[in-house]
């Protein structure tokens, strides 16, 4: 498949949320530069560039934004047995999600900034728009203070 550098949409059932009805568009360099009630008549110029693609009345929507991801992985609350790992980018992907924000949870111990950001770059690498949050919450579970506090003493002596 040849990707062009300019995408010429027809025919699609737009919702930017709100539904905009059957529409064309024009997008180039990863945004839209033309939408109309009609289909575009290029100049012959720009057809040579364009890839004209007819969604028969498919639904159009615009990419969405997750607020609130970890990127890294979740969980952690209960011990280290209940750590999650992360998603792959086909979870966010397959939902339409384009763009995510990038949160470290409660596992401040195995997982920092250094793994977020280098998840983020590697998101971004695969074509998804990620944006990073570097706070976290501190909230270890009861036994893992308990041993932590257990190695500190045992140390001391």
């Amino acid at each position: 498949m040849v990707h062009r550098a300019l995408l010429h949409l027809i025919n699609a059932e737009v919702y930017a949320p709100e539904a905009l009805g059957v529409r064309s568009l024009l997008i180039g360099g990863g945004k839209v530069l033309w939408m109309g009630a009609t289909s575009l008549e290029l100049p012959a110029a720009l057809k040579a560039e364009a890839e004209t693609i007819d969604l028969e009345g498919r639904r159009l929507i615009p990419g969405l934004i997750d607020g609130h991801v970890h990127v890294c992985g979740g969980g952690g609350e209960a011990g280290f047995r209940t750590r999650v790992p992360p998603l792959p980018l086909s979870r966010f992907t397959a939902a339409g999600i384009t763009t995510v924000v990038g949160l470290l949870g409660t596992d401040d111990i195995a997982r920092g900034p250094r793994e977020l950001l280098a998840t983020v770059y590697a998101l971004r690498e695969d074509g998804l728009m990620p944006m990073r949050s570097q706070a976290a919450i501190t909230c270890r579970p009861r036994h893992s203070r308990e041993a932590c506090a257990a190695t500190s003493s045992s140390s001391r002596r």
